[in-house]
This record gives structure tokens, sequence and C-alpha cells, in this order.
């Protein structure tokens, strides 16, 4: 708490004095001293920093895990490891144990501050976390996200402005069943998941209504997505997708396969909250198939 108010205070001091150079730049016009207009600049991002830190000391810090091996015994964590062990996951596990675990954890959030998500999850827990806070609650959701070579992971901000660096398309949209309500969305994002899913498809008895795919306008690759600004813009992206097809069929259940990082896993379930039923799946390797985990429904 001394930390948050000291912060409070370098704040306050900076804005003050912010306040008071730009009335200086007001006054002189277009005579004004370039070091004044550069002071300004420089308070503005420092008290832009200073907020970014004074959020970070006032957020509701999550551990999740669904990995073996991660006991957490302190603070806000969620242990869904248990869960995962088992040889097939209950379908409602969101909606009966899930999703009350992470209102309780919303009870006690401070209003205005963030959540920032430590996970060492599956990509479906993550879509699960992120269905818990769909963007209309305006809570800010950071996750610690590890990037490909680098050893400290970067954080992912659910609030960051859009970058459109990294541009999606859909390479494949097949309409398979118009009697069905079930659309099967395929994200091939950090690795090409075409081949896997084909072959999973050649077994699996489900009437698809509709088979999308969707990958980087550059192709799948590890390196992809650089920053959370840009896996914003890619679950904005992929929800605009889905969304028309909703608005058509409202009773549709979207089934999300594929390749991508837990931080755009959490960022789809924001953004897909208002979509319907999410179904969700996770990749077997030694069988090499898709399993389905939980379904996830509107609240």
């Amino acid at each position: 708490m001394d930390g948050e108010k000291h912060l409070e205070t370098l704040i306050h001091l900076k804005e003050r004095r912010l306040r008071h150079q730009e009335k200086t730049a007001a006054k002189m016009g277009p005579t004004v001293d370039p070091s004044i207009s550069m002071d300004i600049e420089d308070l503005q991002e420092e008290i832009e920093g200073l907020r970014q830190q004074l959020r970070q000391a006032q957020a509701t810090v999550v551990k999740l895990f669904t990995r073996r091996g991660a006991r957490p015994t302190t603070g806000n964590y969620l242990d869904w490891s248990t869960y995962y062990d088992q040889t097939e996951l209950l379908l409602d596990i969101w909606q009966t144990t899930w999703f009350p675990q992470i209102q309780r954890i919303q009870q006690k959030h401070r209003e205005g501050a963030v959540v920032i998500l430590s996970p060492a999850a599956h990509l479906s827990a993550g879509i699960a976390f992120g269905y818990s806070f769909p963007i209309p609650m305006k809570i800010p959701v950071w996750v610690e996200q590890t990037v490909f070579n680098r050893d400290d992971p970067d954080i992912w901000r659910s609030n960051s402005s859009w970058s459109e660096t990294s541009p999606l398309h859909c390479v494949r949209d097949i309409v398979l069943e118009s009697n069905t309500e079930h659309l099967l969305l395929e994200l091939g994002i950090t690795r090409p998941t075409q081949t896997i899913v084909d072959r999973w498809l050649s077994n699996n008895q489900t009437m698809w209504s509709r088979h999308m795919t969707i990958e980087p306008v550059n192709g799948p690759a590890d390196t992809v997505i650089e920053s959370g600004a840009q896996a914003v813009f890619m679950a904005h992206t992929i929800r605009q997708y889905v969304s028309k097809i909703y608005a058509v069929h409202p009773n549709m259940t979207t089934h999300i396969v594929g390749a991508f990082p837990i931080g755009l896993a959490v960022f789809l379930g924001m953004h897909f909250n208002a979509c319907g039923n999410i179904q969700c799946y996770e990749y077997d390797r030694q069988q090499q198939t898709y399993t389905p985990t939980c379904l996830l429904t509107p609240q």
C-alpha cells in the first residue's frame, strides 16, 4: 500500500507540473520554447508509465494451472490440473465449477484495477478464463506470455491499442451441412494445422455446418505475434469472422481447434463471450486427435 501511495504522489506532482507547462505553452503560442514542448512530451510519457506501475501494483494476480506438478498454496490461484488428468473432461465443468471459482476472485477484485494472469495452462483453460471476462465488463486482463526466443515473459494487455501489423485471412471456408448449427473454427496461427485437422475430421462423426480456417497472411509461425497489441487485433479479427455467421445462426456452437499462444486464447475468450456457445478442444499428441474439453455457455 505504501508503494501505491508513493506512485500516486509522483503522478500528482508530475500532473501538476504538466498543467503548468501546458498553460505556459498556451500563453506563448507559436513562440513557445522547444524545451517546454519537450518537457510536456516527457511528462506525458512519465505519467503514463507511472499509471501503468500503479495499475500493476493494484492488480489482482491470478495463477492458473492445468499442468501436473504445479500446486500453488498462496494468493489467488486456480488449480485445474486434476480435471485435465482425467481421461475425459466433463463438458459442463466450466459452468458448474470453473466459472463459480472465477466469480469468487472477481468479487474480491478492486474496481478500476487490472487482472494479471500467470498461466501454466492448456489453451482451452485460457479460453475459458477469458470467457469469464467479456469485453463489456471493462476489466482489463494482462497475460504473462512466453515469447519465442526470449528468456523473460512478456505482458500482453487486453486493453492495448490494436496493432494491425500481423493481419489474418480466411484460407478456406467450406459450407458442409446447412441443417446443423456447428461451426468448426480452425486457427493455424503459430503452426500449420490443416493436415492434422483434416485427418481428425476423417474420423469425426459431428455434422459440421461450416468449416473455416484462419491463418496469418504471411503464414503460421512461432514469431508471428510479437506483442499483446497484435494478439488483441487478431482476437478482434477472428471475432468479426464468427460474428457474421452468428448473426445469421444465433443457435450456433463454435468449435475451436488449432495452434496459438495462451495469451491469444485468453483474448479469444474475452471476445467470444457474445458469440454463443463455444466448444473447446485439446490436441492429444499421442492419439493424434482433438479431444473435446469444456463447453462455454453465455451466463
